[in-house]
Order: C-alpha cells, then sequence, then structure tokens
C-alpha cells in the first residue's frame, strides 16, 4: 500500500480535487481512502492506493515521488505502521545541508539510485536547505555511510557528498550512528564508524 500526500492552501481548497483526479490519472488508479489534516495555513490531503506488490509500490514511489501535478507537487510513500516509521527515524534518519541549487527530486532520485530506497525525503521547516532524509532499509543508510566512509580523504572540514558539482553537507546522523562528525582538520577515528562493519 501506497499513500500521496500533497498540500492545498485553504484558501485555495478548489484545487483539491483537480490535484485528486491529477493523482489517479498519473498511478493509473483510484483512491479507495482519502484523509485530511487541518492547520493554520494549509490543508494536507492524504491518499491511500492499494497496490499488488512491494515491488509496484517501490516502482510508483521511484518513477513519481515529488513530480509536480501542474497543480501540486505530490508526495508518495510506502504506508508503514507507527512502530516501523518509528524505527526508521531512530536508525536511518540523516539531515542535509544543500549548498547551491538542487531540487528535493534530484537529490531523492541520486539517492535512491546510488544507496538505496529512500522513505522520506522533506525540507525542514523554516530552513528550505536543510533536508531530512529517511532511509527505508537500514542496509541502504549503512551503505551510505560505507560510502562516506570510504571518501573521508577527499573531504576538508565537512562530511559531504556531490551532486552535479553541488555539495551536499551531512549535519546531521541518526542517534544510533554514534558522534561522526568531522572535527575541523582531524580525520574521523575509526572507532567512531565501527558499528556499520
Amino acid at each position: 500500500m501506497i499513500q500521496v500526500s500533497f498540500k492545498i492552501g485553504n484558501a485555495l481548497l478548489q484545487l483539491e480535487k483537480d490535484t485528486i483526479q491529477q493523482v489517479d490519472s498519473i498511478l493509473d488508479s483510484k483512491h479507495y481512502s482519502i484523509e485530511k489534516k487541518q492547520f493554520d495555513q494549509h490543508q494536507t490531503v492524504i491518499l491511500n492506493y492499494k497496490v499488488p506488490n512491494k515491488e509496484t509500490a517501490r516502482q510508483l514511489i521511484y518513477k513519481h515521488n515529488l513530480e509536480y501535478t501542474g497543480v501540486q507537487q505530490i508526495h508518495i510513500e510506502e504506508k508503514v505502521n507507527g512502530i516501523e516509521y518509528r524505527g526508521m527515524q531512530l536508525f536511518n534518519k540523516l539531515v542535509l545541508e544543500c549548498q547551491g541549487n538542487i531540487s528535493l527530486r534530484e537529490l531523492f532520485i541520486y539517492i535512491f539510485d546510488n544507496f538505496g530506497d529512500v522513505f522520506r525525503i522533506k525540507c525542514l521547516p523554516g530552513n528550505q536547505k536543510q533536508v531530512e532524509v529517511i532511509f527505508r532499509h537500514v542496509k541502504d543508510y549503512k551503505y551510505f555511510l560505507l560510502y562516506l566512509k570510504a571518501n573521508l580523504h577527499n573531504m576538508k572540514n565537512d562530511i559531504y557528498f556531490e551532486i552535479n558539482s553541488k555539495i551536499i553537507t551531512i549535519i546531521e546522523y541518526s542517534e544510533t550512528s554514534l558522534n561522526i562528525e568531522k572535527p575541523e582538520n582531524q580525520a574521523i577515528s575509526e572507532n567512531q564508524l565501527d558499528f556499520i562493519n
């Protein structure tokens, strides 16, 4: 099962129906339930879709997550229970800071293609340059950390990776990742990353 969410400003509620029709059309399926959450400035609409299997869900997420429908940008993710979500937040989350202009969709595709399934990617409230990324599986998260560890010799004072010459700095890791911040002009010690071996 997957869920699709999008935000509509309270003054633009008439766009809700158009967006829902667009999403149904994009996914070539009819939603089976709608949930609405009301906030001060906007309403979040959540559509649930039944899909035949996890591989179909994965393909739909890869192809359409963060797509712009012509009305609103949509967020697609696998529907998970609360315990599973809290586990992903605890073990598989990081916060990135983008130096330069990069779209969430571009960042999502890069991470998905190079490191594995991304459960959620979103800008943090109040700072559009900081992005929260939650990997779907701990093995993909560890693979990402191994990549960083293998490339530490190329980094100066920050831990980062590049997408099309744009630097993406890692500013926060999951609580369980230990503190692997790279001190100025000092290498990260091996024991700080031992948990991923």
